[in-house]
């Protein structure tokens, strides 16, 4: 079997036609459209990126100030308590609380503490600590409750 040679310019070419130069002016304006949805794409995914991560900052400082408020009413509950230990007893009235109806307030920059102190019978003291955080209405505010038995110390 012998093999025949055959001209480069006869043979055939697949029957898909060929694109003419004309057909490229029509190409040129996908690569733009393109780029605009990827840049839309990406606009978007840093927008809800930014969104998540602006939403953890504040959870994030509404915890610490939570915390803080926290810290301040347990500390209007200890002065309280250090104040009674002191007192022998005698937690109500001028030597820890000032006011007429047992309440004592105190500021530290932005965090402030309210303590009322009510004596319920001979034995038995009512202690209500707030502490608030922040320079604003509205910001943290964290309130402590605790009652006390107390035996009372006879006069000699």
């Amino acid at each position: 079997m012998k093999l025949q040679t055959i001209p480069f310019d006869k043979l055939k070419t697949s029957k898909l036609p060929i694109r003419q130069a004309q057909g490229k002016q029509n190409d040129q304006g996908i690569a733009i459209i393109i780029s605009v949805i990827i840049l839309n794409l990406i606009l978007v995914g840093t927008l809800v990126i930014s969104k998540i991560f602006t939403g953890e900052i504040i959870n994030s400082r509404i915890l610490y100030n939570s915390t803080a408020a926290y810290y301040a009413a347990e500390s209007g509950i200890e002065y309280t308590l250090f104040r009674k230990n002191k007192t022998a007893n005698n937690i109500l009235g001028s030597s820890s609380c000032p006011n007429t109806n047992g309440s004592k307030e105190f500021n530290i920059e932005e965090l402030r503490c309210v303590i009322d102190t009510k004596k319920e019978g001979d034995t038995k003291i009512n202690i209500k600590s707030t502490g608030f955080y922040g320079s604003k209405e509205g910001d943290a505010k964290r309130k402590i409750e605790i009652n006390i038995k107390t035996t009372p110390i006879p006069n000699p």
